[in-house]
């Protein structure tokens, strides 16, 4: 029977130096002195108890040898349980990091989405209520209503697909990069490409609406069939919604953000296509891939999203004071 306790303890010591993978983020529990000092001691110590059975207790040895595999077991369960309060007390803090970053992300596309409503919403205020009126005594009065109407139907257009990316926004948060590589699971990456994906498309929507804009507003002025000079008129007018798009810049940042987004998702798209192929090190806060090239590709990808965010805030940081 004292085999068998000297067996078992040796295995429980055997099996607690293998659990530091358990607890990666506990420094003092993956040392050498504690993987595989701690439990050789234990063990030794199991094993002089039990072979010194005899002399310490001559009528009933092997309750001795019980005795030492209960305390070699408390001996090594203490570090362990130390070392899951440590490693618990370091995930919750992980944790309030990434949804710090998480939250502080998400405030600033929300502000840059604010500002560059409110650049549009300023710009609104300043221009007359209806300036179709100066053309009143130029052009006949059912030309000029059907100006109006055009003119009010496709503001009304640019300003829903510049709705929907906001609207985006608020229905599709997303996280950065930071977060990215410390999901644990492949669900939380295809969410998060998903997120993105949905953001793309209403950036992409808005930028494409007034790409075509001109052709679709001179392809509406044409089947007006207006006479001179209300057909100059509506074309002047088309191209005041134009300059007013370049002037408040929401096209500019939907353009980049077009940009920022498509880079995201390629570097979205790599962690999951790679995915058991990469691990992300939280102690030394670094990414390493098992394949050089989509390492390469994913730092490509990342740089052209600095680059576009950077733009971005260029834009949207209000001027400094020269005061």
């Amino acid at each position: 029977m004292r085999v068998v306790l000297g067996s078992l303890i040796f295995f429980i010591g055997f099996l607690f130096s293998q659990l530091g993978a358990w607890y990666p983020d506990v420094d003092w529990f993956n040392t050498v002195y504690v993987s595989t000092g701690w439990p050789l001691a234990v063990v030794l110590i199991g094993i002089g108890l039990i072979l010194s059975a005899p002399l310490i207790n001559r009528r009933d040895p092997v309750l001795v040898g019980w005795f030492a595999f209960g305390l070699c077991g408390c001996l090594l369960l203490l570090p362990l349980f130390m070392a899951k309060l440590a490693q618990e007390r370091f995930d919750e803090q992980f944790a309030k990091e990434i949804s710090s970053r998480q939250k502080a992300l998400q405030g600033e596309l929300r502000r840059q989405a604010q500002a560059a409503l409110d650049e549009v919403r300023s710009a609104r205020s300043t221009r007359p209520k209806d300036r179709f009126t100066q053309y009143e005594g130029r052009i006949d009065v059912l030309s000029l209503e059907k100006i109006r109407a055009l003119d009010q139907k496709m503001g009304d257009a640019l300003k829903r697909k510049s709705d929907d990316y906001k609207e985006a926004l608020n229905t599709y948060p997303t996280r950065g990069p930071d977060t990215w590589i410390t999901f644990r699971t492949r669900e939380e990456l295809e969410d998060e490409r998903l997120a993105h994906q949905k953001l793309y498309e209403a950036a992409r929507g808005f930028t494409q609406f007034v790409e075509s804009f001109e052709d679709s507003y001179t392809e509406a002025v044409d089947q007006l069939a207006l006479k001179p000079p209300a057909d100059r008129v509506a074309v002047a007018e088309m191209q005041r919604i134009l300059l007013f798009a370049e002037a408040n810049k929401v096209y500019e940042l939907r353009k980049l953000d077009v940009e920022a987004i498509g880079a995201a998702l390629a570097a979205l798209n790599i962690l999951l296509e790679q995915w058991g192929e990469w691990s992300y090190d939280r102690r030394e806060q670094s990414l390493s891939f098992a394949n050089s090239a989509s390492e390469a590709s994913f730092h490509q990808a990342l740089q052209r999203l600095v680059v576009a965010t950077e733009a971005v805030q260029n834009i949207t940081r209000p001027p400094k004071d020269e005061n």
